[in-house]
């Protein structure tokens, strides 16, 4: 399930740090603590507790008409954003939704500036098959552990990459229901002719407090278990999705 959150603005150009991933999770998650008392994000639930279904959701980018970046800030003009929360977890989604329109939550602030969510909707849930063609609203990740205990961030060309993303889909799935999926058939591909056009330029690098996460926005195509890819529209494809990567809308 999915929301759509629609935010004004309050200056003529708003100017917001172009790492505002972590602005964004903060608003999540307080109001999280708050509704539901359960812990930071930064504090990992005990194994087997049902509060960590609580951390399965992803949210887009701050989506509009126009921006320009300049430096390492993004100008909005003075019109409506856009901002998407999904999760496959509908209490969370109804907490959000009830906090925003109900309990005086609407405010978001990210660094000096000060969102305000106008408006709150449900998105109809799209019908899903076998094969699907998705894009980018948040950069998507994928990440393993190499030597040293060091982080290596998977790039889309290596041939690891989408048995990362089926991996993490099937671990989600577990987490939910408490058992895998029957069918574990999936493939991924990231869109060629764009990745061309683009001249292999699809490469983010986003600040997340003290981590620099490498990811990469771009159309995809993936193909299996219609179950598993309903999953990675709802919880998001591959990691960090609670810190706002990996969400992706249908290509119709």
């Amino acid at each position: 399930m999915r929301i759509k959150l629609s935010i004004s603005q309050k200056k003529a150009l708003t100017k917001l740090p172009i790492n505002y991933n972590y602005s964004l999770t903060t608003f999540i998650y307080r109001i999280l603590r708050k509704i539901l008392d359960i812990p930071s994000m930064l504090c990992k639930p005990h194994k087997g507790s049902g509060e960590i279904k609580r951390d399965i959701f992803t949210f887009s980018n701050l989506i509009a008409k126009s921006y320009s970046i300049e430096n390492d800030v993004i100008l909005f003009k003075h019109e409506r954003l856009v901002w998407y929360i999904s999760s496959p977890v509908r209490e969370l989604l109804d907490v959000l939704v009830d906090a925003v329109l109900h309990k005086n939550n609407s405010i978001i602030h990210i660094g000096n500036e000060e969102l305000s969510i106008e408006e709150v909707s449900y998105v109809k849930d799209p019908r899903f098959t076998n094969i699907m063609a998705f894009t980018t609203l948040s950069p998507l990740t994928v990440s393993k552990r190499v030597e040293n205990n060091y982080i290596h961030y998977i790039r889309y060309n290596e041939s690891d990459f989408a048995d990362a993303i089926k991996t993490g889909l099937i671990n989600k799935y577990r987490l939910i229901y408490g058992y895998e999926p029957r069918d574990t058939g999936f493939g991924f591909e990231f869109d060629r002719k764009y990745i061309e056009r683009r001249e292999g330029k699809i490469q983010k690098k986003i600040q997340f407090l003290k981590n620099n996460i490498i990811a990469y926005k771009a159309p995809f195509v993936i193909s299996g278990n219609p179950e598993l890819i309903k999953l990675g529209y709802e919880a998001g494809f591959g990691e960090r999705c609670n810190m706002g990567f990996g969400m992706a809308k249908i290509i119709e």
